[in-house]
């Protein structure tokens, strides 16, 4: 994969990752179709040489099939499908009501399995293809303020996952990349993240000062986004540091986290869960027959 010329969709890409890796791809060489709710927000990514096509994410599942058999014959096949479209809630699980969980879980997850549905027949035609999902860091512990986004990201690792168990013996790949905080539109407060409101007046003081530093950070994350992207071409066609010639013995991981941050917050979190293991191994293995 790493030699040729790829075409990829990837969704949600009037901004932020979506926006980059669209413009990477192109002056990789490959071919991109790119997508947003509004086709006058991707009339630049047009201009740059990419395909263009209108698609809402939390459609329902026909119209996004018709969407791909769209994007399918503008080259003929698919290559790389990137699940990149999504947004953060901020607030306390207690002050956000059911639509808005709704509507949270729709668009980053459920979204992201209809565009996998409707992509896969043609892949597992062609006996190739790479699905891509755009995780986060906080898909491995809860995150203040993210209730609902962590749930997402949670959702899609184990979504990843298991669906490149399914695929990968027909030649197909499912993998996650899971960013730590980067300098793009999707950090900052009230696009496309949910601004915080306070609505139950025991949050005021838990939540207010963390989203005070929240909003603090914008700008000033550690991530260099096109660092990201291009990681995330090298990932998808095992260039770089995923070649076998750098790589060495090391598998390809399914799932990667991505970032400084990200790096020293999963490391933390999964030395405290295999600490917690060991600490109580004997009252977990005590319920055997």
């Amino acid at each position: 994969m790493s030699s040729e010329s790829l075409v990829w969709f990837i969704t949600g890409t009037s901004s932020g990752f979506g926006h980059d890796l669209t413009l990477a791809a192109l002056q990789h060489g490959d071919k991109v179709i790119a997508t947003a709710r509004q086709l006058s927000a991707i009339e630049g990514l047009k201009e740059a040489g990419a395909s263009v096509l209108e698609l809402d994410v939390a459609s329902p599942l026909e119209e996004v099939k018709y969407v791909a058999e769209a994007a399918h014959s503008i080259y003929g096949r698919i290559d790389v499908v990137v699940n990149n479209a999504g947004y953060a809630i901020l607030g306390a699980l207690e002050e956000r009501t059911p639509e808005e969980t709704l509507e949270q879980f729709n668009v980053n997850v459920l979204g992201g399995l209809n565009v996998a549905r409707a992509f896969l027949p043609y892949q597992r035609k062609a006996k190739t293809g790479t699905i891509v999902w755009i995780g986060s860091m906080v898909g491995w512990f809860g995150a203040l303020g993210f209730a609902l986004y962590s749930g997402t990201k949670h959702a899609i690792r184990a979504i990843a996952e298991t669906l490149h168990e399914e695929i990968s013996p027909l030649g197909l790949r499912s993998i996650v990349l899971e960013p730590g905080m980067f300098r793009t539109a999707g950090m900052n407060p009230g696009k496309p993240t949910v601004e915080y409101v306070n609505r139950v007046e025991d949050y005021k003081t838990i939540l207010e000062p963390w989203v005070t530093r929240y909003k603090a950070a914008y700008n000033n994350q550690p991530g260099d986004p096109k660092k990201f992207v291009k990681l995330l071409i090298d990932y998808v066609k095992l260039e770089g540091p995923f070649s076998k010639e750098q790589r060495g013995d090391k598998e390809v991981p399914i799932s990667f986290p991505v970032g400084p941050d990200a790096y020293v917050s999963v490391t933390k979190r999964l030395s405290e869960q295999l600490k917690m293991m060991e600490d109580w191994k004997d009252v977990i293995r005590s319920t055997d027959f």
